[in-house]
């Protein structure tokens, strides 16, 4: 072993139980040190100035008899220098299991410790040389694939490209995306010549960074060819923007300076217009040839500087000038030289010249003495401008000429022109309305902003804004007429909006004959009520709308009994009278969306739609308005030879398929009338039998509901509601019905017709009377003075304009602790109204009422609405509850509940409770309060 370790870097070392070295051998150590470490402790071997929290660990290790693990030492040598050991070591036991010591073995790292500071403080070295270094210093690696990357890069990064070192560590794209396109590809082909030839890559180019600004960076780079292939560019790039725009504004001042050099010539012989100028003495001293062109003066003339006066006099002579213009022009030419020479203004006058053409001149002074005289060919100008004049006077001729109103505004919304059928609609004179705007003519502040409105949605848009408006007819105020009205922005050859052109058309006579023929295709010209063609066209909306709504829809069939004889005995003319009666009952019996028509002779039918979703209501209501109508059509008539009574055979039948056709529709409603005539005339009755005994019995069921408040025949019975220990904590109140023949109905059954029959009010009224009364009893109860009771509410009781002082009343009538009542409404109750809802349910909150959610999950409200809903509870309905522990989905839905609910600060009760599992399992998903069979069934209160 000895040998080994001699030809090994290893040592191997024992103590005794007190840590004393007994062994120590390697060849890594001094035999003279090995002799002086035996019998001392472990620890005590080590430097405690270098390696301190080391030899503590060493310590307490050894001492609690733990395994050591590369525990790094540094010791001091006899020659002063540093060595750095790696201890290994475990507890040895002797046969019985006492501890004796330990051994372990060793390892000389004091190079591994040596290469590693080095490497630290080099790399400290480059992170301060990165610092301060005014740049970026970098690493630009190709690998053999030809993928770049910056292995690395300093700070500067960030700084001259706005990306992170560590985004380009391996990709270099988002570096070289901020390289400009024509700047990049150039840089590419010269890294390529850079790998090709092995010398420095030197490049400067322009960075877009993402705010927009353009930066000029200079780059320079050495390369070196890598073992696999690739190629690496260690190099340093630098801001030049600053540099590059100096050198730009210092080569664009020397052009400047050369262009000004050579501005007089070049601008002055490129101009159109010809140019003069005279010195103060009165002298030409400078023309361009363009003026020679537009006096047809010879250049020899202008060659040898001429006075002014000498010019008029050449262009008199040789016919350029009339006889009267020498003088005129000499005269008013010293009229401007007075005053010591110095012009008083400038000189503008137009002339013509001997061959027709139009010149505009113009002279003005010089600040530093002298005149310049412009001469400008404007012959094409004021040919243009006698075009225009001639086209404005066949515009104002048309304008003026139209019937219609014709107008137009700039948009501030002031008339620049209007022609006389516009004047004549205001009462006024054309004069009086343009430069006026509508409210400088006292219209009606209304109308005034209605016209400003489609004047600049006019201006807005790019087609013209077209609608129809009742207005005065001209002359007559008090006369109203239709008009079309269009009005379109007018731009300018620039594309800019500068005015809204308006045209007013009367179409009176065009909409009542576009009425009237409507009347006649659609309308019965006897009852004005719609006839069958536009019947069957609203049935097969309905059909379609039901459809899509799910809701049923129904026609009722209504035939007039015995109408025919009528019609034989007292003359058509009375038979027409009656029918005239019957429509207007009939109208005034149904709802304003129901549609009636009379499809011929004493025919007519109802279509009623949005019944309901549930069949046997939607049957309830569509008898309940055939009851309505057969009482309605009853009554006496009064036609023009006294009093007559007649009755109707109504028949009713229900829809909510599209697939059907309209006549099969018709034709079980037809069906239905029969069966009515057939069973006495004056009478309802439904297609279907069945249907029509439920409807029947339905009936029944409501006549009877009316009696059973005055007959105490309901009972209010609850439930309890449990804590997680099972103590109660409250009652939900459930309404019975024990009815003297029918026995116990159940809620299911009375409280659709009640609600249907508008019965709910007053039932309402009883049930919350009776639970206030209930508190105020438990109350005075030290056992149930803190129980609280829910009532149910109702969609009927909710929309009552009084419900906050209905429910006030009955709390302060009863003496009920208002904190104990909870209100409860479910989630169809948020369908209709939201905004009333929340601001009653906030009133009463203020008492301190408190409100329950319930059926929480099963309808559709809003959860925007749910956060601004005063609520205290929300109930998870039983039908997630009773799958809860075979249904994942329904888990999950009452788990996301008690997180929402949990989330809003609000309270959750389960209901429909049946077996201790849901309990458990709604306990760990942390729901506190429970309902359900499994802790009691509802008894009378």
């Amino acid at each position: 072993m000895r040998t080994l370790l001699l030809l090994s870097h290893d040592l191997y070392w024992e103590t005794d139980a007190q840590a004393c070295v007994t062994c120590l051998e390697g060849a890594a150590l001094d035999p003279e040190e090995i002799s002086g470490v035996l019998g001392q402790p472990l620890w005590q071997w080590a430097d405690v100035h270098i390696s301190a929290s080391a030899v503590a660990v060493l310590r307490q290790a050894m001492e609690q008899q733990q395994v050591l693990r590369d525990m790094e030492l540094a010791r001091v040598t006899r020659d002063a220098s540093v060595q750095w050991l790696q201890l290994t070591g475990q507890p040895r036991h002797n046969a019985n299991g006492v501890f004796e010591g330990y051994r372990g073995v060793g390892r000389d790292i004091t190079q591994q410790k040596t290469s590693q500071q080095a490497l630290i403080d080099q790399q400290s070295l480059l992170r301060e040389l990165t610092r301060r270094v005014p740049g970026l210093l970098f690493q630009l690696r190709k690998n053999p694939r030809g993928w770049f990357s910056f292995p690395y890069a300093s700070a500067a990064m960030q700084d001259l490209f706005e990306v992170a070192p560590e985004e380009a560590r391996h990709d270099a794209g988002p570096v070289f995306a901020r390289v400009f396109p024509v700047d990049y590809v150039q840089s590419r082909a010269a890294l390529e010549l850079s790998e090709e030839t092995l010398t420095p890559w030197t490049q400067n180019y322009r960075v877009r960074l993402p705010d927009g600004r353009v930066l000029w960076h200079a780059a320079n780079a050495v390369p070196y060819r890598q073992p696999d292939g690739g190629m690496v560019w260690y190099g340093f790039t630098t801001d030049i923007t600053e540099r590059v725009e100096a050198d730009e504004r210092l080569r664009r001042a020397h052009e400047q300076l050369r262009a000004r050099t050579n501005l007089m010539d070049t601008t002055l012989e490129s101009l159109s217009q010809g140019v003069m100028m005279i010195s103060t003495e009165g002298r030409v001293t400078y023309y361009n040839k363009r003026l020679l062109e537009l006096l047809d003066m010879p250049d020899s003339l202008l060659a040898r500087q001429p006075t002014h006066q000498e010019l008029v006099d050449w262009q008199f002579e040789h016919g350029h000038l009339g006889p009267e213009r020498p003088r005129d022009l000499a005269s008013r030419w010293g009229e401007y030289l007075a005053d010591e020479g110095r012009m008083a203004s400038p000189l503008e006058y137009v002339r013509t010249t001997h061959d027709g053409r139009v010149l505009d001149v113009k002279t003005r002074q010089l600040d530093s003495g002298g005149w310049v005289r412009t001469f400008a060919d404007v012959t094409e100008h004021f040919k243009a401008r006698e075009a225009l004049e001639r086209s404005e006077l066949h515009l104002r001729t048309l304008f003026d000429a139209i019937p219609d109103r014709v107008w137009f505004k700039n948009p501030e919304g002031v008339f620049v022109m209007c022609n006389p059928a516009t004047a004549q609609g205001y009462g006024r004179s054309v004069e009086q309305i343009v430069g006026r705007t509508e409210t400088d003519l006292g219209e009606d502040p209304a109308v005034v902003a209605s016209y400003r409105d489609t004047d600049l949605r006019a201006l807005r848009s790019q087609a013209p804004v077209m609608y129809e408006q009742v207005l005065p007819k001209a002359g007559n105020p008090e006369d109203t007429a239709v008009f079309e009205v269009v009005k379109r922005a007018v731009f300018d050859h620039r594309g800019q909006v500068y005015g809204v052109l308006g045209m007013a058309r009367d179409v009176t006579g065009r909409k009542q004959a576009e009425a009237q023929i409507e009347r006649l295709a659609f309308y019965d010209p006897l009852t004005g009520l719609c006839n069958r063609r536009l019947f069957h066209d609203r049935l097969d909306q309905a059909q379609a709308a039901s459809m899509r709504s799910q809701q049923w829809g129904a026609v009722c069939f209504i035939d007039l009994d015995n109408f025919k004889d009528l019609n034989d005995t007292q003359g058509h003319d009375q038979g027409d009278l009656l029918l005239k009666q019957v429509a207007q009952r009939l109208l005034g019996a149904v709802r304003e969306q129901d549609t009636v028509a009379r499809l011929g002779g004493d025919e007519f039918v109802v279509l009623l739609e949005d019944l309901g979703f549930d069949e046997a209501q939607a049957a309830m209501y569509a008898n309940g308005v055939g009851e309505k109508l057969l009482e309605v059509l009853n009554r006496s008539y009064e036609l023009q030879r006294g009093e007559h009574h007649n009755t109707p055979s109504i028949g009713i039948t229900l829809f909510r398929e599209h697939h059907e056709r309209i006549e099969d529709v018709l034709k079980r409603a037809d069906v239905a009338m029969y069966q009515s005539k057939s069973a006495g005339r004056n009478a309802v009755r439904f297609f279907d039998p069945d249907m029509q005994a439920a409807v029947q019995r339905r009936s029944e069921l409501a006549r009877d509901l009316r009696e059973a408040l005055g007959k105490n025949e309901l009972r209010l019975y609850s439930q309890p509601v449990v804590n997680t220990d099972r103590s109660v904590r409250g009652h939900e109140a459930l309404l019975r019905w024990q009815h003297p023949e029918r026995g116990m109905v159940s809620p299911g059954e009375f409280i659709p017709v009640a609600e249907q029959s508008g019965l709910i009010v007053a039932i309402g009224d009883w049930v919350l009377r009776q639970a206030c009364q209930t508190l105020a009893h438990w109350a005075s109860d030290p056992e149930r003075c803190d129980w609280t009771l829910a009532v149910n509410l109702s969609a009927r009781q909710l929309r009552l304009p009084d419900f906050v002082q209905r429910v006030r009343s009955i709390v302060t009538e009863t003496r009920a602790p208002a904190a104990l009542l909870k209100l409860e409404l479910t989630e169809s109750l948020l369908l209709h109204d939201v905004e009333d809802t929340i601001v009653k349910m906030t009133d009463l909150a203020t008492d301190g009422i408190r409100f329950s959610l319930d059926d929480f999950g099963t309808g559709y409200s809003s959860l925007s609405y749910l956060k601004r809903l005063p609520l205290s509870v929300l109930k998870i309905d039983q039908s997630f509850v009773h799958d809860l522990l075979t249904d994942p989905n329904d888990a999950i839905i009452a788990h996301t509940i008690l997180q929402l609910a949990d989330s809003l600060g609000l309270e959750v009760v389960a209901e429909g409770v049946e077996s201790q599992g849901q309990m458990q399992l709604l306990q760990v998903m942390g729901c506190k309060a429970f309902q359900g069979y499994l802790f009691g069934r509802p008894q009378p209160i």
